[in-house]
Parts: structure tokens; C-alpha cells; sequence
């Protein structure tokens, strides 16, 4: 049987940066990454204004773009964020995927008021703040950056604004990952708080784009979780 896993870029991504992972599953997982509205292979689309319309945009493409009988969400930093809210809708409509990967996602519950908003940052100093979760960084990298330097800093916005309702645990099993050198690792564990089902974190080497080195593994991990 066939079965989609639907991922979900980080702020400031693109589906692009994740169209290889296919390579690293077996035939009969279909990996998808998906834009939001406005950006990359969407540009000719509005771009959404706030965090809960993006969710409610993603709900519609998993719901267009599933056509097989299960799925997974896999959504990275912010994109896990919007994996985690697209899996509260679904399981609203009585829809289920069968796993949940969250990877390298602030937990909601461990949102803070008065996060420090690097989207207020001159060019310069958000584009330093961009290249130090990447682990090298060249100067092709950081003129790419800069140019979509705006798209950036609303998704940061949309992040930023974005307020969690509490006291809700999903049915979907969850499993986490993250890089063990980022600051986000001593909170992954609390994605337990957030799903009846919860399947541990798995831990790499590296920092926030941890899965440039291991995407096999990761693929693996995600293999192996939802063949459970």
C-alpha cells in the first residue's frame, strides 16, 4: 500500500530543499513537500497573512494532494509548528495521519511572550542570525538569503505571532527529532505533553539543519515509525 508523507519547509523554506529525501525511501512512500502560498513553486499565489491561515491553507493541499488511504505530517522548526496545528484541524474532520514528525519545533507549551523578534533585526544582523543555524555558511548562501530576506521576516512574523491553544492532545502519534547541539534539544521531550501516543525523540549530531548530514537516517526513523 501506498502512503504520503506530507513535509512541511522551515520559515523562510522552500519544498526544493526537501525534493531529494524521496531518493531515501522505499517505493511505496511518496514524499511531499509542500509550499505555502507565495512562495517558490506557489509564488504566483497570495501570500497568507498570519500563521492560522497558513494552517488552514495546508489543511486544504493535504486534503487535495492525499491520494492515498494514510499519511504523515513532517514538518521542520516552524514547519513543525504548522504540522502540529494541520493535525489538530484534521483530527477535527475526524482525519488521522498516522504519524506526526516534529523536527526541531519549539513545543507550544514551551512558548514564551517576549520571544526576542530577529525579525525586527537590520538586513545585516538577521542575515547573521539566518547563516549561525547553518553549518557552513558561504557567500552564495547568504546573497540567496538576502534576496528573499522579506519573505523571511514575515514567516519570522507569522511564527512570532503565532499563540497555541491550550489543553488539546492529539490522538496522532508523535515522534520528535532535532540536532543535539541546538538550543531547542532540551525541550523536545515535552512534545510528550501533546499526543496520547508519544514515540520519543531521536537525536543527531549537528545543529538546527541537523538533517543535511543524515536525511537517510531521518528517512529511516520516518520508515521504519510508520510501518508501526
Amino acid at each position: 500500500m501506498k502512503l504520503d508523507v506530507f513535509c512541511f519547509p522551515h520559515a523562510g523554506g522552500g519544498a526544493h530543499q526537501y525534493h531529494s529525501w524521496q531518493n531515501a525511501f522505499p517505493e511505496h512512500i511518496n514524499w511531499s513537500a509542500i509550499d505555502r502560498a507565495g512562495r517558490y513553486s506557489r509564488i504566483g499565489e497570495v501570500a497568507n497573512a498570519s500563521f492560522n491561515l497558513i494552517v488552514d491553507d495546508l489543511v486544504e493541499q493535504i486534503v487535495a494532494r492525499s491520494v492515498n488511504t494514510d499519511f504523515a505530517l513532517f514538518g521542520h522548526s516552524m514547519g513543525g509548528a504548522l504540522a502540529y496545528e494541520v493535525t489538530r484541524e484534521l483530527e477535527k474532520r475526524g482525519v488521522f495521519p498516522k504519524c506526526l514528525f516534529v523536527s526541531s519545533a519549539l513545543c507550544p507549551s514551551k512558548r514564551e511572550e517576549g520571544a526576542y523578534r530577529y525579525f525586527d533585526l537590520e538586513d545585516d544582523l538577521f542575515l547573521e542570525h539566518l547563516m549561525s543555524l547553518s553549518d557552513g555558511a558561504t557567500t552564495q548562501n547568504v546573497e540567496v538569503l538576502r534576496a528573499f530576506l522579506p519573505d523571511i521576516r514575515d514567516e519570522y512574523r507569522q511564527y512570532h505571532e503565532y499563540a497555541p491553544k491550550p489543553g488539546i492532545v492529539l490522538k496522532t502519534p508523535i515522534l520528535a527529532l532535532c540536532g543535539k547541539s541546538e538550543y531547542v534539544n532540551e525541550t523536545m521531550d515535552s512534545w510528550k505533553e501533546l499526543t496520547q501516543c508519544f514515540h520519543g525523540v531521536s537525536r543527531f549530531s549537528g545543529g538546527h539543519f541537523y538533517w543535511k548530514n543524515h536525511f537517510p537516517k531521518v528517512a529511516q526513523i520516518i520508515t521504519q515509525q510508520i510501518l508501526l
